[in-house]
């Protein structure tokens, strides 16, 4: 039987992502950061989002961790 999703484990490893333009291409960096220090395929969590709030936005930056 497969393992169950829980919701409320612990974050195995915290990677961070960044774009200049947009939320998910900074969310799609942090799961190649992920991917290069040897992280495997499964479920992940946004841990944080961050902006440098200028008018306009001028970079997201995000961090994810696997759960």
């Amino acid at each position: 039987m497969a393992e169950e999703h829980d919701p409320l484990k612990v974050i195995e490893g915290a990677w961070r992502g960044r774009s200049k333009t947009d939320l998910q291409d900074a969310i799609k960096d942090s799961w190649e950061q992920a991917k290069a220090a040897g992280a495997q395929p499964g479920n992940f969590q946004v841990t944080g989002i961050y902006f440098n709030a200028e008018n306009p936005i001028t970079e997201y930056s995000v961090t994810i961790g696997h759960i």
